[in-house]
């Protein structure tokens, strides 16, 4: 349609590739300077037209008047996609269209200082925001159900609708003022889900112990985070660090502002030291304790001092816990929905191969770490018993190894097949015999699938709830054990967990 075709200049422009486009009403050009995190007075002229291209960084606007609209143009930046950003620039509407070179959009509609709704271009169903349908009647009749190849047009077209300006390739000539940004610090955390959280895939005891610590507990262990961070980034005498450790309120202002002037100036370890200060202020005690310790962390290695001895100090602080192991008493078919094991994890099973030789082909050590009910643990652990003629492989806790070679030389002899899963990440599964990968499907999307015989296992895969709507990598991982189950007649069960298995130690 021509209202989509206007905007075809794109695939030939500078900003084809990557860019956020961000129309500003009833503003000027210094404030919204100011809302992106930078200075008018410290701009610089630059022009896109011609054959002079940019380079000044994902960190700069430029931008434009028009009338009563300001375009903050970024090529290959994002700010204008950030509700740090949007909500400090909505005095009245504002409208951001986000595209990149993997096919990543983001629209994004805020009102007085309110994202209304935002969503992909692609999947324009799934919207978030206070007001998810508010833009509903003037995306009608726009061609969102063939927007692949040209998000960006199509984006363009609506904030058209809803400003009244159109994007033409006239507005890439300059001058326009460039603007250098101090980036806003992303909001602090006013909760967490700690089945998401990073800590909880990178440190799964310490993630267990703090989701059991009670709240002046995770208070007090937030600051102990700080305060080894502090010290090893040589910061713990600065004003502001101090008042955080101490406890003492600390204006949000103040510590935003460190951070913007750390993060420029490129000092890491001193920069994440303030992050995790910010954490701090959260209302929710567990948000504080899970941020700070994650951003402590990162202080510590970025600072190369002792990260092993932050972690022993704080579980030291949790009282030393015994982390946890079997069932729980969990049952169901969803039990890995509640169960540790659900945020990440592999389930292996070999036909044709001892237990001496699996060990080996995983890089295992060959002496026995542990026997008992299956645990939790940070370290590597894989735990192996034989269930009639497979022997099952379980591995709590990610891992980053090339799975298909592994499947291929479990099988040599006979079969393997393996459930791969997690909450921020791919879920797969694999089938190997005779030494050959045959499938390889994707957990959410089971119609990909790879191998030399790929649609091997489809009329069983039809039958089972892959994917499973709604549920993230542990929930999806409940198909794909089924699957494992009617393939070896072997079901992986909750209660299983408490059964005697042997562990050990992955390299």
């Amino acid at each position: 349609m021509e209202e989509i075709a206007r905007y075809g200049w794109l695939d030939e422009s500078p900003i084809c590739e990557a860019a956020c486009l961000t129309f500003v009403e009833g503003m000027d050009l210094a404030a919204v300077a100011e809302g992106f995190g930078g200075s008018i007075e410290e701009s610089v002229d630059i022009a896109f037209d011609g054959d002079y291209v940019p380079d000044y960084g994902h960190d700069t606007v430029v931008l434009r008047q028009l009338g009563d609209w300001v375009v903050a143009i970024e090529d290959n930046g994002w700010q204008g996609t950030r509700p740090e950003v949007l909500r400090r620039l909505a005095e009245s509407r504002v409208v951001s269209c986000f595209w990149n070179v993997n096919a990543v959009t983001r629209f994004s509609y805020a009102n007085h200082g309110t994202v209304v709704t935002e969503f992909e271009a692609l999947f324009p169903d799934d919207r978030g925001g206070l007001d998810p349908d508010a833009l509903e009647e003037l995306r009608a009749g726009l061609p969102w159900d063939d927007a692949t190849g040209a998000t960006e047009q199509l984006m363009l077209a609506l904030a058209a609708r809803i400003t009244g300006v159109e994007f033409t390739p006239d507005l890439l000539a300059g001058p326009m003022p460039a603007v250098r940004l101090r980036p806003w610090p992303q909001d602090v955390a006013e909760r967490v889900n700690p089945r998401y959280e990073a800590l909880t895939q990178e440190d799964p005891e310490l993630s267990y112990a703090l989701q059991r610590a009670d709240e002046p507990t995770l208070r007090r262990l937030a600051r102990l985070a700080i305060d080894r961070a502090a010290v090893a980034a040589g910061i713990r005498e600065h004003p502001t660090i101090a008042a955080v450790i101490a406890g003492e309120a600390t204006p949000a202002a103040r510590l935003d502002m460190l951070a913007r002037d750390l993060e420029l100036r490129g000092h890491a370890p001193q920069f994440q030291v303030v992050e995790a200060a910010r954490a701090c202020t959260s209302p929710s005690a567990l948000a504080a304790a899970f941020r700070a310790v994650t951003r402590a962390g990162v202080a510590v290695r970025a600072a190369q001092a002792d990260a092993r001895a932050l972690r022993d100090a704080l579980l030291t602080e949790l009282g030393s816990p015994e982390p946890p192991n079997g069932s729980g008493g969990l049952t169901g078919a969803t039990w890995l929905d509640e169960h540790w094991l659900g945020w990440a994890g592999c389930a292996t099973y070999t036909r044709g191969l001892d237990v001496t030789e699996v060990t080996t082909a995983l890089g295992a050590e060959r002496d026995a770490f542990s026997t008992g009910p299956v645990a939790l643990s940070t370290h590597p652990l894989a735990w192996i018993r034989t269930v009639g003629e497979w022997v099952v492989v379980l591995e709590p806790g990610g891992r980053l190894r090339p799975a298909d070679p592994l499947l291929e030389r479990l099988s040599i002899r006979g079969e393997a097949l393996q459930a791969e899963w997690s909450t921020i990440s791919n879920v797969w599964f694999r089938h190997a015999a005779s030494g050959e990968l045959r499938v390889r499907l994707n957990g959410y999307a089971p119609e990909q699938v790879w191998g030399a015989d790929p649609h091997a296992l489809d009329a069983i895969v039809a039958q089972l709830p892959i994917p499973r709507p709604g549920a993230d990598g542990g929930g999806q991982a409940n198909g794909l054990l089924t699957l494992a189950a009617r393939l070896t007649g072997t079901e992986l069960t909750a209660s299983m967990l408490d059964q005697e298995w042997t562990a050990y130690r992955l390299a």
